[in-house]
């Protein structure tokens, strides 16, 4: 073998050793999406998440309809669990792609 092959051949295990970080992409909820009482449950939420994996480059998409809200506070007011004026509200959401 000559020692370009060598070194392709090297490089290929290299590569194939690092590990990848794949992207999952997961709706919350599932088929129920992202809904409350009485549609779920206490602890469904826990539940769904249990069996899962979260890592830093998953996607979670929270699928809801007609009667949900919701809105982007400061991490200081949510943390206080302060009711306060939001910084925006859903249809402003969509676009700063919180």
């Amino acid at each position: 073998m000559g020692r370009s092959s060598m070194a392709m051949a090297l490089a290929l295990v290299v590569l194939a050793s690092i590990e990848c970080e794949a992207v999952t992409y997961y709706v919350v909820g599932d088929g129920r999406g992202w809904t409350a009482p009485p549609n779920i449950t206490a602890g469904f939420y826990a539940d769904w998440a249990a069996n899962k994996s979260f890592s830093g480059s998953d996607l979670l998409h929270f699928d809801y309809n007609g009667t949900h809200s919701f809105a982007a506070v400061s991490k200081e007011d949510y943390d206080n669990c302060a009711k306060v004026s939001p910084i925006a509200k859903e249809d402003q959401v969509k676009k700063l792609q919180l």
